[in-house]
């Protein structure tokens, strides 16, 4: 299932390469849900793939309006110890 949300782009982060010819790389954005109590939020996303899907983020800069398609992934560690892990994988960028 695909989630979409807007906010400020805030930064990324270096780009890891996992793999020959895949990288990862984390990028942040703010999101405020609009209301007056509502705080700034900050939002890490991960996108991971070959180079030119990793380099969609260096067009942006701080403060830039964006809308991210997402999809949300779980996972339980396997280790005997009940921890839990989710990531939010990247799926499209667009500048607004």
């Amino acid at each position: 299932m695909t989630y979409t949300v807007r906010g400020k782009f805030k930064e990324s982060q270096e780009v890891k390469e996992l793999k020959e010819g895949v990288f990862a790389r984390n990028f942040v954005i703010i999101v405020n849900e609009g209301n007056l109590n509502s705080r700034d939020m900050p939002i890490i996303f991960n996108m991971v793939g070959k180079q030119p899907r990793i380099s969609l983020v260096d067009d942006l800069s701080e403060g830039d309006a964006v809308e991210i398609e997402f999809e949300l992934r779980g996972k339980q560690s396997f280790n005997g110890v009940n921890k839990y892990f989710n990531n939010l994988d990247v799926r499209h960028i667009t500048k607004l």
